[in-house]
C-alpha cells in the first residue's frame, strides 16, 4: 500500500510540475503574443500616421503641370507655323539669349521689369506655376530675327492664378519694358490650356 501511495504522490508531483511549466510557458507565450500584438498595433499606427502625408504630397496639385507644358508647346508650334514664324522654347536647362542681349531665365535675377513703362513688377521662373512672384513665368518662347537683329520673347505667366502673356522686344536696357500680348488667338489658346 505504501508503494501505491508513494507512486501516486510521485505521479501527482510530476503532473503538477508539468502543469506548472506548461502554465508558465503559456503565460510567457501569452505575454509574448501580447507584446507582438501591441508592437503590431504601433507599427500599423505608424503607417497610418505617415501614409496620409505621403498621399498629400503626391496628390498636391500644382497650378501648372508638365502635361500643360506639352499642350502649350503643341499649340505654340501650330500657332507659329500659321504665322510662318519659328519660336524656341526654354526647356528648363541652359538659357535663351535674345538678340536684345538678354538671357532668360537669368534676367529674372539681374534685371528690372515693368509693364508698359509704368510700374515695376516682380516676375520669375516658376515651372510649376507656384505662387512665388507677382508674375510666375511657366513658359518662355523666343524668336530672334537675324535680318533685323530684333527679337520677340513671350513670357507665359500666371498672375494671381490667371493666365497672362507678357512680351519682351526690347534691346539690352536696364529696365525691360514688357507689354501685354494683344494676339487674341495666342491669349485664348494659353487661357484654355491654363484653365
Amino acid at each position: 500500500m505504501k508503494i501505491i501511495y508513494f507512486i501516486s504522490i510521485i505521479l501527482t508531483l510530476t503532473i503538477m510540475t508539468g502543469c506548472s511549466q506548461s502554465s508558465s510557458s503559456s503565460s510567457s507565450s501569452f505575454h509574448n503574443q501580447t507584446n507582438k500584438s501591441s508592437s503590431s498595433i504601433k507599427d500599423i499606427s505608424k503607417q497610418d500616421s505617415t501614409t496620409p502625408a505621403k498621399q498629400k504630397s503626391t496628390e498636391e496639385k500644382h497650378p501648372w503641370t508638365k502635361k500643360q507644358s506639352k499642350e502649350l508647346k503643341k499649340f505654340v508650334d501650330k500657332w507659329s507655323l500659321a504665322a510662318d514664324q519659328t519660336y524656341r522654347e526654354y526647356t528648363g536647362h541652359g538659357s535663351i539669349k535674345t538678340f536684345g542681349g538678354v538671357s532668360y531665365p537669368q534676367a529674372f535675377n539681374h534685371k528690372k521689369f515693368s509693364i508698359d513703362n509704368h510700374q515695376l513688377i516682380k516676375l520669375g521662373w516658376s515651372p510649376n506655376g507656384e505662387d512665388k512672384y507677382e508674375y510666375n513665368v511657366v513658359a518662355i518662347y523666343n524668336r530672334n530675327v537675324a535680318i533685323n537683329g530684333w527679337h520677340t520673347t513671350y513670357l507665359f505667366c500666371l498672375h494671381k492664378g490667371k493666365p497672362v502673356i507678357l512680351v519682351d522686344s526690347t534691346s539690352n536696357v536696364e529696365i525691360i519694358a514688357l507689354t501685354i500680348n494683344m494676339d487674341e488667338n495666342l491669349n485664348k489658346g494659353f487661357e484654355k490650356i491654363a484653365n
